[in-house]
């Protein structure tokens, strides 16, 4: 149920173009959000060449912008609010 549940909340909403102007040119000059949004693309990467998966670890201080790093991260994938 819950596998079903992610497979489902899966939308195609805009463009590839739009993505790339509204998320990641807003953080392209800043390497460490711009490193774990792009290993956001390696799991399919890696899963065609039957590797293994990383771990990208996030660490800091409270309120430094981590959740807001994962919700930019996702987007990749889908709405991060849904």
């Amino acid at each position: 149920m819950g596998e079903q549940q992610i497979l489902e909340s899966f939308r195609v909403k805009g463009t590839v173009e739009s993505w790339i102007e509204n998320v990641f040119n807003l953080v392209k000059d800043h390497p460490k959000a711009v490193f774990p949004l792009l290993a956001s693309f390696a799991s399919v990467i890696f899963h065609e060449y039957d590797m293994k998966p990383i771990v990208v670890d996030v660490s800091g201080e409270s309120s430094r912008g981590k959740s807001g790093l994962l919700l930019l991260c996702s987007s990749v994938w889908g709405s991060p609010k849904e």
